[in-house]
């Protein structure tokens, strides 16, 4: 089955995206406590802003009729960088080459726009993730100046 990406459409699949972030928020953290305060309505609200500003970046990424992962992407304020908040697919299709796929085709929209650089924030107890990035080229740039509790990776764009 061929996988491919859509933009979220935030009217029909917000549960969704609310299902895909408690799984991550799951794997960061090590629990849901405090989840609900981060990611009910107020989530929508962010997820659309930046679905309107880089809808290429806030995708779902589809196998047939099914909604497997998700990427969540923005611009920040260094022009050269292009910011990820969130890669993520269901525990199921983890470590197939779906990650892979998701980094890059984040990787090709951010060159196509110009930008030099990729970066996240990951927590540390997230040893998967961690180890995934650093696998794909990823460098653990130090802790986060506004959230020392996480780490800051970056990488390079071809």
């Amino acid at each position: 089955m061929k996988a491919h990406f859509k933009t979220i459409n935030l009217a029909r699949d917000f549960k969704v995206c609310q299902h895909l972030r408690a799984i991550s928020y799951q794997a960061s953290f090590g629990t849901l406590d405090g989840f609900e305060q981060d990611y009910g309505e107020s989530y929508r609200t962010r997820l659309q802003q930046k679905i309107d500003q880089l809808p290429q970046g806030c995708c779902h990424l589809w196998l047939g009729s099914e909604i497997v992962g998700q990427i969540e992407a923005k611009w920040v304020a260094d022009p050269d960088v292009g910011y990820i908040n969130l890669v993520v697919l269901k525990p199921e299709y983890q470590r197939q080459g779906y990650g892979t796929l998701m980094l890059g085709y984040l990787s090709n929209a951010f060159s196509k726009a110009g930008k030099t650089r990729m970066q996240l924030s990951i927590s540390p107890s997230n040893t998967q993730a961690m180890s995934f990035y650093l696998k794909h080229g990823w460098i653990d740039t130090g802790p986060r100046a506004d959230a020392p509790h996480m780490r800051l990776m970056s990488k390079a764009l071809p």
